[in-house]
């Protein structure tokens, strides 16, 4: 195809797949986007705003695209095609810019050509099988390779337009004035059609119609999310956070581009972290420097490089900075913990084993019998822990640092705002007035798989803690790409286990709200652990909360938020690449395992999940499958509701800080309310014993008995038998507490 390609013209190959009066209405004026190209001098206010145009617009939810909108963006796509390749053929003919770029260049393009005619070869398939249709007037599925997703196709068009004729520009600009930052920047363009050619547009062309998002918003889809109130859209309106956004961009991009060339050569050291301060001084000065650095290393990074720069966020060295922005905290400690469970691989992840017979319900705190059981001891299952060197003889856990870390164990941070019970010393009096430690959050971080510890997430988990009164198990389960999918699964898994466990043996914690939250791929970990508990029939959470989740793991699943990633300064589209490829091994297909992709989780069990709570930001390549999630939870009719902060970008959460965007307190503030409704809608509150009941033994037992296994029947008798009605008031309580919170 390449040598095929090679031996026409431009302008043949543009008549040949589109034919030349849709394509190339004036052979002669070369007219891109409103721009004339024969004029050597170009507006340059025209084309800095083209240069700066976003390749997607983050704000939008709904496209609608029709066929004339598909065959309108493929013309200007041919132009832009045309004018390229007669630039490229004159630069390789004066020897301008390096050959390598230009070939590439070149074999992209061809490639993307080759797309163009897939589109067109379709189109007219799905034409055909749709003429035959209303002609047996019977319509049936057509073969999955020759169907095309209109609106999708679209506007992935649509961002290969802006692309082109970024690259349009740039020829321009570098044959005026010659300059590698314009050299770079087609290096740059050329990578953003590589993912597109790759990935996205095959991906795109398979997508279904009946995909919300290409639905109008009076849709029955978006009705139901929107008056159902399982989604609301917070929006910061004003020109001062705009403004505040574009240098925190700014200073992201400084970060990018000093940490790339700090850490080229070297590990994360003291010389490496001055090194990458020196040059962020430098790259602040120098802003067209600054750009081109880091353009040149998010359009080809090297993985090490990539990994390194995200965990110097969470180093030792950086670790006094964080000291100052972080909430002071009563308890933060870490604990390593055994591994009490048969460990997770690929050939037995997806198979659950029933655990239901290791955990008993635990009553309310405020409950007047029924002793609390744990039917478990880990000790007695598996021999082999009896032998390990323990602190002390009635703790399971140790607390001296173990590094490097043995593959049984696993890593977790307590916070809290008040000692925890075991830990308290005679006599010593509570921090936290009224706080009982019976409820816990259990946090799964985020960092695509490959980088950050809880450390740096303490940022925000020490504010839920304080206001919540929560004490917080933080899981820092291992990393990719040493550690891969399902090692880091199992971790948090493990972890879980042994936190419902022998929480209340080791810290006397008795468990009377357990929620679960996790950002990023930390969302995904949570989904998938949930999905293990249920499967597994242990407890699952009463609550789970999540913040701008990685639900799909599949680099060919199409969203159109995805196309954000073409020029996002967090989440760009090669960092989700190197995440993916460290993350998930080759014998796994994220298409068809939902704890590597819980989108996918089936409807039965999804119907079983608790209440839950999802932040998005408009700003991120993740959020559409939230939409998808939240969609599939409001068809089910379940306890759901996501927020969506349209100008925020990817990894909020963190950026509540002193230098960072003071805006995202609301997303903060909402985690807090959130958490709030979880815990109440779990907890039902018991009015006191009277006194009668308390006398009454007899009556007392034989209650308790009836309650606890029919509790809806002892509501009925309680109705009609002779009582007092305060005792009858508080059993029926019990009752309905019994009953609302009966376990498989």
């Amino acid at each position: 195809g390449f040598f095929f390609f090679k031996q026409k013209t431009a302008y043949e190959i543009a008549q040949r797949l589109v034919g030349s009066e849709m394509c190339i209405r004036d052979r002669y004026q070369r007219r891109v986007h409103g721009i004339h190209f024969m004029k050597k001098k170009v507006d340059a206010k025209e084309i800095r705003k083209l240069k700066e145009q976003r390749y997607h617009n983050t704000g939008e939810v709904h496209f609608i695209r029709s066929l004339e909108d598909l065959h309108e963006v493929c013309a200007n796509c041919m132009q832009s095609v045309k004018i390229i390749l007669e630039y490229e053929s004159k630069a390789k003919d004066l020897k301008k810019m390096p050959i390598l770029i230009l070939l590439k260049l070149e074999h992209t393009v061809f490639k993307f050509l080759r797309h163009i005619q897939t589109v067109y070869s379709r189109l007219d398939s799905k034409k055909k099988s749709k003429d035959v249709a209303e002609e047996k007037k019977d319509v049936s599925e057509s073969n999955g390779e020759e169907t095309i997703c209109v609106p999708a196709t679209c506007i992935v068009l649509e961002t290969y337009a802006k692309i082109l004729t970024t690259v349009v520009i740039d020829f321009i600009q570098f044959f005026t004035k010659e300059d590698e930052g314009h050299v770079i920047s087609v290096l740059a363009q050329t990578a953003r059609l590589e993912m597109l050619n790759d990935h996205i547009l095959g991906s795109a062309m398979k997508a279904s119609d009946n995909d919300v998002f290409y639905k109008p918003p009076e849709s029955p889809e978006w009705t139901l999310l929107y008056d159902g109130k399982y989604v609301k859209v917070e929006k910061v309106e004003s020109k001062a956070f705009e403004k505040k956004y574009a240098e925190f961009e700014q200073d992201i991009l400084t970060f990018t581009a000093a940490a790339s060339k700090g850490l080229e050569k070297k590990e994360i050291s003291f010389s490496a972290t001055l090194s990458t301060a020196l040059n962020a001084v430098y790259y602040k000065v120098f802003s067209t420097k600054r750009k081109q650095q880091a353009e040149f290393f998010l359009s080809c990074p090297n993985p090490e490089t990539a990994t390194k720069m995200m965990n110097m966020l969470d180093s030792k060295y950086t670790k006094p900075i964080l000291s100052l922005v972080m909430p002071s905290i009563e308890v933060n400690k870490r604990i390593y913990v055994p591994k009490l469970l048969p460990k997770l691989t690929v050939a037995n992840v997806l198979i659950a084993e029933d655990l239901s017979k290791f955990v008993v319900k635990k009553p309310p705190a405020s409950s007047p019998f029924a002793e609390d059981i744990l039917t478990f001891d880990p000790g007695e299952r598996y021999a082999e822990y009896k032998e390990e060197k323990w602190e002390s003889s009635s703790t399971i856990y140790v607390t001296h640092k173990m590094k490097p870390l043995p593959d049984n164990y696993v890593k977790i941070r307590i916070i809290s705002p008040e000692v925890l019970p075991k830990d308290r010393k005679p006599g010593q009096k509570p921090v936290v007035k009224g706080m009982n430690c019976d409820r816990i959050l259990i946090d799964i971080h985020g960092g695509g798989f490959i980088a950050t510890t809880t450390r740096m997430h303490q940022t925000y988990l020490r504010k839920w803690a304080k206001e919540c009164n929560l004490v917080i198990f933080a899981i820092d389960y291992k990393l990719a790409p040493e550690a891969q999918y399902p090692v880091l699964l199992d971790d948090v898994w493990q972890a879980y286990f042994w936190i419902i466990t022998q929480s209340e043996k080791q810290f006397g914690i008795n468990l009377r709200t357990v929620l679960l939250a996790g950002d990023s791929a930390g969302g995904n970990l949570t989904m998938a652990l949930t999905l293990r508990t249920i499967r597994s029939n242990f407890r699952v959470p009463d609550g789970i909360l999540m913040g701008y989740p990685a639900l799909n793991l599949s680099l060919n699943a199409f969203t159109p938020s995805l196309l954000a990633a073409m020029d996002d300064f967090i989440l760009r589209y090669s960092f989700l690449n190197i995440c993916l490829n460290s993350y998930i091994p080759k014998e796994s297909d994220p298409k068809k395992d939902p704890y590597l992709s819980p989108i996918i989780t089936p409807d039965e069990d999804l119907f079983k999940f608790p209440p839950t709570r999802i932040m998005c930001a408009g700003r991120d390549p993740l959020r559409d499958e939230s939409y998808r999630l939240i969609n599939r939870f409001a068809v089910l009719k379940k306890d759901a509701q996501m927020i969506e902060y349209r100008s925020f970008p990817h990894a909020f959460w963190n950026l509540d800080i002193m230098f960072g965007l003071s805006e995202c307190k609301f997303a903060t503030d909402q985690a807090i309310k959130w958490i709030g409704e979880l815990i109440a809608k779990n907890e039902v509150l018991i009015p006191a014993a009277p006194k009668e009941f308390e006398v009454n033994f007899q009556f007392r037992f034989l209650l308790i008995i009836l309650i606890h296994s029919l509790p809806l029947f002892a509501i009925w008798n309680l109705s009609l038998i002779h009582i007092s009605e305060p005792t009858r008031r508080y059993a029926i309580s019990y009752a309905v507490f019994c009953l609302k919170k009966k376990k498989p």
